[in-house]
């Protein structure tokens, strides 16, 4: 199929996702025909504000205390039924200042059901319930004892809201930032070979790594006017169309056009599937608060950071004031995913899409940077194109690269340019001017998109030095000089626009979290002065127990009632948060030995082995708080390096080793991370259900696909 029909179905998959978006959803009674007991001036029907008409239909039921005067009092007893994992119910009224409560019926507990106040208009809440009472036989209780102002409360029954509307407006933006993206990213490629020579496994993270390079100018000029950065935004889009049709074929070489179209096809799987798993339960909550809630729960706020800068920047508000998220400045996180955001919003609003949801969906294909990034290293360490692919399929599967994906920190992102630099860096015999510049732009890149990548580079730093004295200080000067170049921006930013930009420096290396005026190195000083050597030491000491604690058992557990335990482990703890992966430890000795023949494998295992290792020892050394060192506050470079090492490990154990790696880990993404959370559950909708098997089965086809024998060489 030709570029231009790929184009055209993409267009009209938009139109039709973006419709259905906009079908009001079908409300239906949870329980029907549940009894209903009234007292006092509650009244069914009729008893609120006559404000915003009720809307819905028949046959779910409502009441209300108002019924005509906020002085009026009453109550209302639902039940008794069988509790899910949520209850959701429209509320209208002034909930907080009444009881609303489940009770159960066996013991009398209550459960205060926490509800926001509404007004004189309806709004539909979901609200988890606790585990222990899922499935239990429970009543609702509604009781207004007060009057005044505000004295009054509506509900409905218990409802289902049957609609798939979220999963198509994720859709329909999903689609919208695919085709734009994609643009991009050919026309990239297409320019990619007259810029740097690479590996043709290498050319789609460094295709990317020019996206994201436009998208770091594209918050530049946002930041100068809103018109400027709208006009830069669509010049560069239609430049993208142009090179494509003056080209034609992106890119041309045969290797790397297979390279290119492994990543494409992994790309468009992986992001459907996780969008489809994501919207498996209904939820009212907003894109960014879902993603923080679907496989854990309460995750920070962090996700819509970059999102909060880039509406202000859309907005041509100052970046000043007021501080987001409270006290978070803009000079605390950096811009690249907020660039990211602003190559595809201009044109997203013009279309009337939700920017929320656009700029989560355009985020997602940001973090998902790692899929070329694990591909280039896989190669790199031996493995055929087929099967990197894969065992990039069965990584997708894992809890790491599923929730650090859709949960959109850019911290995947960071760790997919760092490893970049590594690999051009460090794995050619002879490095090239070119290339090594190559690598210090995506140095540049990643600490522009997350500065925990710094623990990675400082592990670099001591072979940079020797290697500039065994005479390539030239070259290193060069690429010094253009991470300098890319990163001046950002740090006159946070020196003279809005300072200290120093918040999360201070955080991992101090310990100080709370805002406070004093300087990085005055506050080392001063919080180092507090503890004694032997403090000192038990933090260390207890950074690096963190690597290696973890129920281990759990990863053989497949109750629903530990799944936040085992999703707890895989968060926090680095080992454990390698699932079935770490079992090729046992592997590594025969591993070697099977590469022992070519010099160039042995030594690109032993460096992303050393680079890893010496990564984690830094971070550890360098983390002031006590048992501090998870998974979230380091340098993901390392965790995508030890899947990478693992991966390449088990490979060499056997063509099948992938496909039992993939069964085991496929058990526990069903048990473990394919289940409601606390937060959002329920029963699965039947839409996205279909849809997240049939993403999972094309997940599944790659793993296959790649344990067909290689074929035999032809003879000459």
């Amino acid at each position: 199929m030709s570029l231009t029909r790929y184009l055209f179905l993409a267009v009209v998959l938009g139109v039709v996702f973006h419709f259905a978006s906009r079908v009001p959803p079908r409300l239906v009674p949870a329980h029907p025909e549940l009894t209903a007991r009234t007292e006092g001036e509650v009244k069914e029907g009729s008893g609120w504000y006559p404000g915003k008409p009720y809307v819905t239909t028949a046959p779910v039921r409502a009441w209300g205390s108002w019924a005509g005067s906020d002085d009026n009092t009453g109550s209302l007893v639902l039940g008794p039924f069988r509790i899910a994992s949520h209850l959701c119910i429209g509320v209208s009224g002034y909930p907080s200042l009444h009881e609303v409560y489940l009770e159960r019926v066996a013991t009398r507990e209550r459960y205060a059901v926490p509800l926001g106040n509404v007004g004189e208009k309806w709004e539909f809440q979901d609200r988890p319930v606790p585990l222990e009472w899922r499935g239990e036989l429970v009543t609702l209780h509604a009781i207004d004892k007060v009057g005044g102002p505000g004295g009054w409360i509506g509900l409905t029954e218990p409802i289902h809201r049957d609609t798939l509307a979220p999963l198509f407006t994720s859709l329909a933006t999903w689609v919208l930032n695919t085709v734009l993206l994609a643009l991009l990213w050919f026309a990239a490629a297409a320019l990619l070979p007259r810029l740097v020579d690479l590996p043709a496994p290498w050319q789609p993270l460094a295709a990317t790594a020019l996206v994201a390079f436009a998208a770091y100018l594209a918050f530049w000029a946002f930041f100068a006017h809103v018109l400027l950065g709208k006009v830069f935004t669509y010049a560069l889009l239609l430049g993208a169309i142009v090179v494509l049709i003056r080209i034609r074929k992106t890119p041309q070489a045969a290797e790397s056009s297979r390279a290119f179209r492994d990543i494409a096809r992994l790309g468009l799987v992986v992001s459907f599937f996780y969008l489809a798993l994501l919207h498996l339960f209904p939820s009212s909550l907003d894109f960014y608060s879902l993603a923080a809630n679907r496989f854990r729960h309460t995750l920070p706020s962090d996700n819509y950071l970059p999102y909060a800068n880039t509406t202000r920047l859309m907005a041509g508000e100052s970046m000043r004031d007021p501080p987001l998220g409270g006290s978070w400045l803009s000079s605390d996180r950096p811009p690249l995913q907020s660039g990211w955001q602003l190559l595809t919003l201009p044109v997203s609003s013009a279309l009337s899409l939700d920017p929320v949801v656009a700029s989560g969906t355009s985020s997602i294909w940001f973090q998902l940077a790692w899929i070329p990034a694990v591909y280039g290293l896989l190669h790199a360490l031996g493995l055929s194109a087929v099967r990197s692919v894969g065992w990039i399929a069965a990584l997708a599967f894992t809890g790491f690269f599923l929730q650090n994906s859709v949960f959109t920190w850019p911290k995947l992102s960071a760790a997919a340019f760092a490893c970049g630099a590594f690999a051009l860096w460090v794995f050619p015999r002879e490095r090239t001017l070119r290339s090594m510049l190559a690598g210090a732009a995506l140095a540049a890149l990643a600490w522009l998109s997350h500065g925990g990548v710094a623990f990675s580079f400082l592990a670099l730093f001591p072979w940079i030095l020797w290697r500039m004295a065994r005479g390539e200080w030239r070259p290193w000067l060069a690429a010094g000089v253009v991470f300098f170049v890319l990163a001046a921006p950002w740090i006159a930013y946070q020196r003279f626009y809005e300072p200290p930009g120093n918040r999360l420096l201070k955080w991992h290396l101090a310990g100080q979290m709370d805002v406070d005026p004093r300087g990085l190195g005055q506050t080392l000083r001063e919080n180092y002065a507090k503890l004694t050597w032997s403090e000192i030491l038990a933090n260390r000491r207890s950074n690096f127990e963190q690597q290696v604690i973890g129920d281990w058992r759990s990863l053989f557990d497949v109750s629903f009632r530990e799944i936040v335990t085992r999703r707890n482990a895989e968060f926090f703890h680095p080992a454990r948060a390698l699932a079935w992966w770490a079992f090729a430890l046992l592997l590594a000795p025969f591993a070697i030995w099977r590469i022992r023949s070519s010099d160039t494998l042995v030594r690109g295992h032993a460096s992303l082995l050393l680079w890893t290792v010496v990564t984690v020892i830094v971070w550890c050394l360098l983390m002031f708080l006590p048992a501090s060192a998870y998974v979230h506050q380091g340098s993901y470079a390392t965790m995508m390096g030890a899947f990478v090492l693992l991966s390449a490990w088990f490979d060499r154990a056997g063509r099948f080793a992938l496909l039992v790696v993939a069964l085991f880990q496929l058990a526990t993404f069903l048990t473990t991370w394919a289940p409601a959370s606390p937060i959002v559950g329920g029963d699965p909708q039947s839409l996205p259900f279909v849809l997240t098997i049939a993403g999972g089965a094309a997940l599944f086809a790659f793993i296959v696909a790649a344990l067909r024998p290689p074929p035999a060489p032809v003879p000459a």
